[in-house]
């Protein structure tokens, strides 16, 4: 599903677990804790693959993430 609005030019938004925080896209996110643009951390936390990705600007704590489903 994910895959599908990625190729038809959409974004997927992402959640910050630790803030509550939602982002309309993972680019948006990786900016914000401050990782690369080329990173697939984010998403690959999404994914189950990994626990973390990025840190908190403020707070320097370990980010977790999910995809965000409005529904």
């Amino acid at each position: 599903e994910h895959k599908l609005s990625i190729g038809a030019g959409g974004c997927v938004k992402v959640i910050c677990i630790n803030t509550g925080e939602v982002f309309t896209s993972i680019l948006e996110a990786k900016a914000w804790c401050g990782l690369s643009k080329n990173s697939s951390s984010i998403s690959t936390v999404c994914k189950g693959r990994r626990k973390t990705a990025g840190k908190h600007p403020l707070t320097n704590e370990k980010l977790k993430w999910e995809y965000y489903d409005e529904a």
